[in-house]
């Protein structure tokens, strides 16, 4: 269990959250593609001011942002609370969940819950850069895609920058990305490792929707699934620059620390092969 952050530091990074905002409503004017941030939370109490305060900064804000927290026993659900009742220009949903879900189950309920056609996923422990939005809704604006993703700068728990990017610890080169849009190299890249992070993805609700759910697989988390089950749509496409700052600490769920060039094990190989040809056999309908 992480310990609750001190109640000053907390208060200070609202209190900055507040002053960095006080022209939201003219943002909100100005930002005329609205979209909704599916946050799930967990005893996330240390690092989630930091995160919160980094979205509601953005150039482009948040019409909604819906937290599911999965049952959480520190003061991560207080400081929430706090966050709602200092910006209520947002549309807020809180739900606490009254069983654990799991990671998977947590966010697909985070994702039921928003109302708006583009969807930001978020983790409680990173950081976004000022411009992550506004960039990701000019891509949408200027692309037919409706799922993309973003590389990600690496650091550490107190953001000391590590000097590697998401995409440069994974091995993925940029030649492999030059060919992402070549029929199937992008979900052969998907299928070869761990490359593609729901904190750095958004997407059109109306094609996510029908993803859903998740399958119970031991190769994928939602976010993988998203993307390589959007692949086989043709619907995902990536912004080759670091969008967030990715924390790398020893409580979060999955980080980054797979190499595209790390051997699966046989019994791997042949899961993800099988759903490979599964879903090029059976694309949902678009």
């Amino acid at each position: 269990t992480i310990l609750a952050m001190p109640k000053l530091k907390e208060t200070a990074i609202i209190a900055l959250a507040s002053f960095c905002v006080c022209n939201f409503q003219d943002n909100m004017e100005t930002n005329t593609t609205k979209y909704s941030v599916a946050l799930c939370t967990y005893n996330g109490s240390k690092l989630l001011p930091e995160q919160l305060s980094s979205i509601l900064k953005q150039s482009a804000p948040p019409h909604q942002i819906v937290v599911c927290d999965d049952g959480s026993t520190d003061q991560t659900n207080q400081i929430v609370n706090d966050f709602m009742m200092r910006f209520p220009a947002i549309l807020w949903k809180h739900v606490v969940n009254t069983e654990n879900l799991g990671v998977v189950r947590n966010f697909e309920k985070a994702i039921g819950l928003c109302e708006e056609e583009i969807v930001f996923l978020s983790d409680q422990d990173d950081v976004w850069m000022p411009e992550k939005a506004s960039k990701i809704l000019q891509f949408f604006g200027n692309h037919r895609f409706s799922i993309v993703f973003s590389d990600a700068q690496l650091v550490d728990e107190q953001l000391n920058d590590l000097k590697i990017t998401m995409f440069e610890r994974v091995g993925l080169k940029k030649k492999y990305l030059q060919r992402f849009h070549r029929k199937h190299f992008g979900i052969f890249l998907l299928l070869s490792g761990h490359f593609v992070t729901g904190a750095t993805m958004a997407f059109r609700k109306k094609i996510v929707e029908q993803l859903m759910p998740v399958p119970h697989s031991p190769w994928f988390l939602h976010d993988g699934w998203i993307a390589t089950a959007g692949a086989c749509m043709d619907e995902v496409s990536f912004i080759p620059e670091p969008l967030i700052l990715y924390r790398q600490h020893q409580s979060q769920a999955v980080g980054a620390s797979l190499n595209l060039s790390e051997k699966d094990t046989p019994k791997a190989k042949q899961g993800k092969l099988s759903l490979w040809f599964g879903l090029l056999r059976n694309k949902p309908p678009i």
